[in-house]
Order: structure tokens, then C-alpha cells, then sequence
């Protein structure tokens, strides 16, 4: 899907899968299924740059905002290509810190550490733009999901629960593909081969 930057952009896919939708409603959905896709496919990853301090263990980490820090999936000397050993570091999600271990403080101030988090949209937030690629990559399932939803609510006119189902696992398949993407280790972009 060309040109998707925020979960807005769905918003027309949504309403062809569902006929007679208000556009309130398809937004909602799209609201509800976007922080359940990310959160469950671990697929939006951000580079965080974090500069060491001698002596100290612990590091407050940002997110952008409307979204949170799922977990920290790696930890790397900038520059380097080994990660640091997830045994030597942990994620407090509460308090939005990344803890060195006793043994694995960093010793220098200065040096500056690459942190690859997992992001996930806060429920209900207003975090409108979203990596453009990954809704490019996955806009369709997440629209297949939102309509799903919404096509299963009883007592509308454009309840179709056989259609939901087929909706089900159209988004079913997206998660599927891009839990996959992460397993391969990594969110870029498979290269399009073009005539």
C-alpha cells in the first residue's frame, strides 16, 4: 500500500471491506487493532542511541511519542556488529530503564551504545504517523483486522460473520508474516525485483 505514513490512510481500505460503516467506527477499529498488531508481531523496531556514564547502571530510554518500549531486543557498541549478551543488562518497563548488571556496568563516560528497542502504540493513543514502511508492508492486514472486527459486531447492516472470518485471516496471515520478518532478524524491506 504506496503512500500509507498514519493509520488514517487505512481508513479507506476499511470502509471498502465494510460497507456502510460510519467512519468513526472504522477509526476506532483501526485505534483498537493497531497497538494489538505491533504488540503481538514485535515488528516496529527504533534505534536508540544511549551515551555510557563511568560507574552508572541504569538508563532512561524514550520512546517517540503515543507509543511505549515493549522490551529492549538488543544492545551493541555503536559501530559494533556483535550485540552485548542480553545476560548483562535488563528492561524495567515501568520505569522505562535499561539496568546493567553488577558485573557489566560501564566503566567509561562517553561511549555510545546502540539500543534497538520494540515499539508499540499506546491503546487508544494519537501516535499518527507510523514507520511508513511497515504500514505499507502490513496496512492491508491491519485493515483486514480492523474490518473483522467490525463486520462480527451483531445487529449492524454490515454484519457478515462469514466475512469476518475471512477478514480474521487475512490479518491472521499478516501477523503471522511479520512475526516471521522479526524471526529472520530484522524489519528491512525484502528488495522488489521490477521489469
Amino acid at each position: 500500500m504506496a503512500g500509507i505514513e498514519a493509520y488514517t490512510d487505512l481508513l479507506g481500505r476499511v470502509i471498502t471491506l465494510v460497507p456502510g460503516v460510519e467512519d468513526n467506527l472504522a477509526l476506532d477499529a483501526l485505534r483498537r487493532i493497531m497497538p494489538e498488531f505491533f504488540s503481538r508481531t514485535g515488528i516496529w523496531r527504533e534505534e536508540l542511541t544511549v551515551t555510557t556514564e563511568a560507574d552508572v547502571a541504569s538508563y532512561a530510554l524514550t520512546s517517540p511519542a503515543g507509543t511505549k518500549i515493549r522490551q529492549v531486543a538488543e544492545v551493541k557498541n555503536a559501530g559494533a556488529d556483535v550485540a552485548i549478551h542480553t545476560s548483562a543488562y535488563w528492561y524495567n518497563r515501568k520505569l522505562s530503564k535499561l539496568t546493567f548488571e553488577t558485573h557489566d556496568i560501564p566503566s567509561r563516560t562517553g561511549d555510545a551504545l546502540t539500543v534497538t528497542v520494540v515499539i508499540v502504540p499506546e491503546r487508544w493513543a494519537s501516535a499518527e504517523t507510523y514507520p511508513a514502511h511497515l504500514l505499507e508492508d502490513y496496512g492491508e492486514a491491519i485493515a483486514a483486522g480492523a474490518a473483522a472486527d467490525l463486520l462480527a459486531m451483531t445487529g449492524k447492516p454490515w454484519t457478515n460473520l462469514d466475512a469476518a472470518l475471512f477478514r480474521k485471516k487475512e490479518y491472521r496471515n499478516g501477523l503471522g508474516e511479520a512475526a516471521g520478518q522479526v524471526m529472520r532478524k530484522g524489519t528491512e524491506r525484502s528488495l522488489e525485483m521490477r521489469p
